[in-house]
């Protein structure tokens, strides 16, 4: 037998697809399946099924419902309407998102400007870095922002597992000078080597953060609305300055007016993998 969302009932996709129905968290879902369920979501989009977010709070509203109801359903009842109308969009197209089990809507995720650096353009890195984890599973991506510091991105990762991280156009400052890494340490006290297989890692390392990646494709056209997101964990606008290229983010509740270059174009998505984020030397 099969629940209304098309998912056998008894399966951890059923009882994850009836926690979001009610309006779950992704810590919720972690503790009863003991994952997000993201491809479940994923699923139940392609089947018409509508996905919700508000704050850190998911919920899945069956197209019955939706179209039955026009949220006087269920969902109706914790979200008003009015509210529903004002909840972040979708950031993403479904047909142009190619990064297996990444969701459609709007999610916790880390954003981050980029540009040349040194002879090389942003869809080059991006080749380079699916190349690695092609051949390894894995890849380093260099970051340096006080807003995302190695044990902030840590902390973000664990508190949503398999967090997105979106790249953008933007003016991003090329580092002065490039050094090469040959150690990674998740702490500082414990250095080991880089991945096997991986090629080279390199940018300005003092204080810099290697962002740890198992999934990066390029994106063609997706534009997102930097307006949909607050900065993680204190709900500020989100704003990009020099020294601050890369945030942790969080859906907003509704549109949060922040910078005016509001609309950027995504060139590349990735997503965060265990220990999410690592010190370079």
């Amino acid at each position: 037998m099969y629940d209304k969302f098309g998912f056998r009932i008894g399966s951890k996709r059923s009882m994850a697809a009836s926690l979001y129905e009610r309006g779950a968290t992704q810590a919720d879902l972690v503790a009863a399946t003991g994952t997000t369920q993201y491809n479940m979501l994923k699923d139940a989009e392609r089947r018409g099924h509508r996905v919700l977010v508000k704050g850190d709070r998911y919920w899945l509203v069956a197209v019955e419902d939706n179209v039955a109801a026009k949220g006087s359903g269920k969902i109706g009842a914790a979200l008003p309407l009015k509210k529903q109308a004002t909840s972040p969009r979708p950031v993403v197209n479904q047909k142009r998102l190619r990064v297996e089990g990444a969701p459609v809507a709007a999610v916790p995720a880390i954003l981050s400007v980029i540009r040349w650096h040194g002879k090389e353009s942003p869809e080059d890195i991006v080749a380079r870095k699916a190349g690695d984890i092609a051949k390894t599973g894995r890849t380093l991506w260099v970051i340096q922002s006080w807003k995302a510091k190695t044990d902030a991105v840590q902390a973000f990762g664990r508190a949503y597992p398999g967090a997105l991280v979106y790249f953008i156009e933007g003016g991003a400052i090329p580092a002065g000078f490039s050094q090469v890494a040959v150690q990674m340490s998740e702490d500082r006290q414990i250095w080991g080597p880089l991945p096997k297989g991986i090629g080279k890692v390199t940018g300005k390392l003092a204080g810099a953060t290697a962002l740890v990646l198992d999934r990066l494709a390029p994106c063609d056209g997706t534009i997102i609305d930097l307006w949909q997101f607050v900065e993680h964990p204190r709900n500020d606008p989100l704003r990009f300055m020099q020294g601050a290229s890369t945030a942790c983010v969080i859906p907003a509740t509704g549109t949060v007016a922040g910078m005016k270059s509001r609309y950027r174009r995504v060139v590349a998505i990735g997503r965060l993998a265990g220990p999410y984020a690592a010190y370079l030397r």
